[in-house]
């Protein structure tokens, strides 16, 4: 995360996560958390991420790691 963080065209990293000590570690880092909320796998958290990343900017970008 900290690679994608310092690449210049990357405005921000979202993370989505229940996992309050990941939370607390990734923030700290600069990344952006978005609760779980969907709990149903990866898929759907992955989907949580982007709509949370176009919901502030509808026409970013959005990669998965």
């Amino acid at each position: 995360m900290a690679a994608a963080l310092a690449c210049p065209r990357v405005r921000d990293v979202v993370v989505v996560t229940d996992d309050a000590v990941a939370s607390t570690a990734l923030s700290a880092l600069g990344a952006r958390i978005v609760p779980d909320a969907p709990g149903a796998g990866l898929n759907a958290a992955l989907a949580h991420g982007a709509r949370s990343v176009r919901d502030l900017r509808p026409a970013a970008a959005v990669a998965a790691l």
